[in-house]
């Protein structure tokens, strides 16, 4: 049972029938259980963690801590949650476990955008390791020339997910330096969101970058040195820890409340530096040891 699923079922063979099922469990993203079938034949259930409910404990052990999936939140801090201070040192999934369930723990990009990309064309772009520590941090602009309508092509970043394919070089007929810059582009595959049918959205640079980012045809566009930190970041986090080099995902959500200037970038990396980023980057440290 992995955690791209919702529903967990044990079979076995029967000589009357071609399998005989013993227990169903069906969860809500957080690992509460809605529908079940034969619910104490064993204990192993939503991720394949222990559910302990003597005594109305109930809560999964997950090896380092204990997840209470009502709220859904650990119950005690994460040792490391210095290293990303914004988010709640007891939260399970950085606090959205519908929007970042990573199906097989390797790193994955948040980008939280606006609804209102004419009104607030920047977002935040995070950057977290299979452990959910933040390892990278900065400010991309995701309006389009296209306009607001992210079901159009050339429009705003849709929402969904993407799938994170590989670096690809820039300076060539398909990626000329001035559109896409001096540094490699992270290439994504849009699989599922808001506008079916669109492609070719990738993170990269280029264009004029001050005082603002430029628009983009639907990609996500940061500054050249930040694509370029990037890049080294997961390369160096892939080195140390080899499981983080598989498949990996990008997932875009309109939550970003409040305003966000470009002007904001100077001051979210030297916090994401300061309270420990780069460092965790170097030297990969998991929250549950």
């Amino acid at each position: 049972m992995d955690q791209t699923k919702n529903s967990t079922i044990y079979i076995i063979p029967d000589r009357r029938i071609i399998y005989k099922v013993l227990q169903s469990m069906e969860y809500l993203p957080s690992g509460v259980t809605y529908n079940q079938r034969n619910y104490s034949m064993q204990p192993y259930r939503f991720c394949g963690k222990e559910e302990v409910t003597l005594h109305g404990f109930d809560m999964y052990d997950s090896q380092a801590r204990w997840q209470y999936s009502l709220i859904p939140r650990f119950s005690s801090m994460d040792p490391l949650a210095e290293d990303y201070y914004h988010l709640s040192p007891y939260a399970y999934c950085a606090g959205d476990p519908v929007n970042l369930v990573d199906p097989d723990g390797r790193w994955y990009v948040k980008v939280s955008a606006s609804a209102n990309r004419g009104k607030h064309p920047y977002a935040i772009y995070s950057v977290f390791d299979r452990h959910d520590n933040l390892i990278y941090e900065t400010i991309v602009k995701v309006t389009g020339i296209g306009g607001r309508d992210r079901t159009k092509i050339g429009a705003d970043t849709p929402t969904g997910k993407y799938r994170i394919i590989e670096w690809r070089e820039t300076g060539n007929n398909r990626y000329p330096t001035i559109s896409f810059g001096p540094n490699p582009i992270l290439a994504m595959e849009y699989l599922d969101g808001e506008a079916p049918g669109r492609s070719g959205m990738h993170t990269h640079g280029g264009r004029s970058q001050e005082p603002e980012l430029s628009d983009t045809e639907g990609c996500i566009r940061m500054a050249d040195e930040d694509i370029k930190e990037l890049k080294e970041t997961t390369e160096r986090l892939e080195t140390f820890d080899p499981k983080e080099k598989e498949e990996r995902f990008l997932y875009v959500e309109n939550d970003l409340e409040g305003e966000l200037r470009y002007s904001d970038r100077e001051s979210i990396k030297y916090d994401w530096i300061r309270f420990g980023g780069f460092l965790n980057a170097i030297i990969i440290t998991p929250k549950n040891n």
